[in-house]
């Protein structure tokens, strides 16, 4: 949303579920019944808008550090009934209300957010940059300024509002829990260099 400004009438948007005041989706649907979706992968992409133009895009994508990615994961299954039903449904879990799915027992289902796959294949790299959410608004600042757009900073924070509440924060992590998540990411910290 953030970078809506700088595109034009013709670049793709894809729809957000749930849907975000403000967000407009465009140009994602392509003739055959082919559509962009949000998070589809770099090869997806690729199959969609052809390798010729793929290759000469500047391709980047975000990445967290591991620990707080489970969190916020967690703060949005938690807080986003969208969301907590689908993960329900996805892992034959039993149905309860959101408010009672612990830190323990999504840890116990083991489904972190691994997204490695969307951005390489295998230990090749498919965009040119991992920016890092950690320090988003600088990186993002300092590769507009290379690129020479005019960038005034972050204007969204679409879908940040699911961790509203201190359920569990990166001090509360046990060293087991910890490991368990880095493990979990092992493939992902070696392109990321988390870890």
């Amino acid at each position: 949303m953030s970078l809506s400004g700088l595109c034009g009438d013709r670049d793709v948007f894809t729809p957000i579920i749930p849907a975000e005041a403000g967000h407009i989706p465009r140009n994602f649907q392509l003739p055959g019944s082919r559509i962009y979706f949000n998070h589809m992968t770099a090869a997806q992409i690729v199959d969609l808008l052809g390798k010729k133009i793929f290759d000469s895009y500047l391709k980047f994508c975000i990445e967290r550090d591991p620990v707080e990615k489970c969190i916020s994961f967690y703060a949005m299954l938690r807080n986003s009934p969208y969301h907590y039903d689908m993960f329900v449904r996805e892992h034959g879990l039993s149905r309860r209300r959101r408010e009672e799915f612990s830190w323990e027992e999504y840890l116990a289902v083991g489904t972190f957010p691994v997204d490695h796959a969307q951005y390489s294949s295998g230990p090749k790299l498919l965009v040119d940059q991992i920016l890092r959410y950690e320090s988003l608004e600088d990186e993002l600042t300092d590769l507009f300024r290379d690129l020479g757009v005019p960038w005034k900073g972050m204007t969204s924070k679409a879908k940040s509002g699911f961790r509203t509440e201190s359920i569990i924060t990166a001090t509360m992590v046990t060293d087991r829990q910890r490991l368990q998540i880095m493990r979990a990411f092992a493939a992902s910290n070696l392109i990321t260099g988390y870890g």
